[in-house]
Parts: structure tokens; sequence; C-alpha cells
């Protein structure tokens, strides 16, 4: 199976000027699925990298509850007791 990873897209793309908005047509709720479906396939690489930047902000802000609570699954599913 090959597996391809998509292409990080131009940010001026990604990040459009308020001139490319349109409303979309809610009445017809296929083409709103598809154009939606079309652009997470499209920009897939750059919605992951938003993510993985939002993410290492949030973690660089108060990382010690997410750090505790991770533990304390692992700990959990391992079968040992916390104290």
């Amino acid at each position: 199976m090959d597996v391809n990873i998509a292409p990080l897209r131009a940010w001026d793309d990604f990040f459009p000027g308020s001139d490319r908005f349109a409303r979309p047509d809610f009445r017809d709720i296929s083409k709103w699925n598809n154009r939606v479906v079309s652009n997470l396939l499209y920009y897939q690489t750059n919605y992951l990298v938003v993510a993985a930047m939002m993410i290492s902000v949030k973690l660089k802000e108060n990382h010690s509850p997410i750090v505790s609570e991770v533990s304390s699954v692992f700990m959990k599913s391992s079968g040992k007791s916390i104290t």
C-alpha cells in the first residue's frame, strides 16, 4: 500500500483574504459537504501543521497538568495504584 503525504500548500492560499470567502449554500448539503471534504483533503498538511503548533503552544504554556494526566492514564492501564 502506497501512502503519500499531501504537500504543504502556500500559506497565502490557506489563509486567503476576505475576497475569497463566500457564504456556502446550506440548502444544498451534498455540495457543502463536498466542499468541506475537498478543503480538508487539499489542505490536510496545513491543518496538521496548525494543529501541531497549537498543541505545542499549549504544552509550553502549562505542561504539568497534561503530564500528570498522561502519566495517570498510563499508570491506570498498567494496573499500578496511584497515590
